[in-house]
């Protein structure tokens, strides 16, 4: 929402989008995630060696990139992003909880009037099946989709 685009987007295969779910969010570990190996079958394609480093999380780093105003991203919204996405199904945060976030209690949110949001941002740009399908057809066909044709 912040971004005005997909966080995790870009993967065109299972494996890719493990390894870029993987490169923003880091390795998990058999502690954070017990039932990795059942969870996700394709998880000892990506497990690192005992000679390797895992991947650290990166997240709080990328959810900052490409923001026009860097500040609108709080370090309570991270917290809030953060536990959303904990691999751990048993662990992650439930829509229920997240509503209870100190995210949505912080003493100074930015607050504009209706007239004063950007609203250069059609539905369909932000719709996730329009987009993969804009996304297939310019990869198919080597060319750029116009942004606001539906396809």
């Amino acid at each position: 929402m912040f971004r005005r685009d997909g966080l995790l987007k870009g993967g065109d295969s299972e494996a890719s989008q493990i390894n870029l779910i993987f490169q923003t969010c880091g390795h998990p570990n058999v502690n954070d995630w017990p039932d990795i190996k059942k969870m996700c079958p394709l998880w000892g394609n990506f497990e690192p060696r005992a000679d390797e480093k895992p991947l650290p999380n990166r997240l709080a780093e990328v959810l900052i990139q490409r923001l026009p105003h860097p500040k609108w991203m709080t370090q309570k919204a991270v917290e809030l992003i953060q536990n959303m996405l904990i691999y751990s199904p048993d662990k992650r945060w439930s829509a229920e909880k997240a509503l209870h976030a100190d995210y949505f209690w912080e003493e100074n949110p930015t607050v504009k009037k209706a007239h004063q949001l950007s609203m250069r941002l059609g539905v369909e740009a932000v719709h996730e099946l329009e987009i993969r399908k804009r996304h297939q057809y310019m990869r198919a066909n080597g060319a750029k989709a116009n942004p606001t044709t539906r396809m």
